[in-house]
């Protein structure tokens, strides 16, 4: 059995709209979602009205996170409270700082321990020049993109 799909020509126009509609939807998506350099910090800044004892205090509250790689790979993290955002303690800013280590869009979710509601959303990495992240490999460092670093030491005497 053999199924065929027959359209008129106004059904092909209606779906023809309706592939540039989502198609443009797409590239607004992506052209306003931020651009972080890979080894570069993404800052997430948000809001949380509620009042707390002691919001500095990580068993009474805390932001934690999610970061979902262009791979898949997971990354849960924590943020922190900061104040009025200026240094100030008295506020209702809280922030993560991440470090993107793979190019491409990432994701992300974060809740609070309290049930408070989180949000969403996503970034694009994008290429930054940087070297990568340094790893210990014997007596010098190694960059995980190539390449070696030699520490400097001053010799001190006694």
């Amino acid at each position: 059995m053999k199924l065929v799909l027959r359209f008129s020509v106004s059904q092909k126009y209606i779906f023809f709209i309706i592939q540039i509609i989502f198609f443009n939807l797409y590239l607004v998506k992506s052209s306003f979602a931020q651009q972080i350099g890979i080894y570069q910090t993404f800052l997430l800044e948000v809001n949380n009205n509620n009042s707390y004892i002691n919001p500095f205090d990580f068993e009474e509250i805390e932001i934690r996170g999610r970061f979902i790689s262009p791979t898949e790979d997971t990354t849960m993290f924590f943020g922190y409270y900061a104040g009025d955002g200026e240094g100030g303690q008295n506020g209702n800013v809280w922030r993560m700082r991440f470090m993107p280590d793979e190019i491409g869009e990432w994701d992300y979710n974060y809740w609070w321990s309290d049930g408070t509601q989180g949000g969403e959303g996503s970034f694009q990495c994008i290429e930054s020049g940087l070297k990568g992240k340094l790893i210990p490999e014997g007596k010098r460092w190694r960059y995980d993109r190539g390449g070696y670093e030699v520490p400097i030491m001053i010799p001190t005497r006694q």
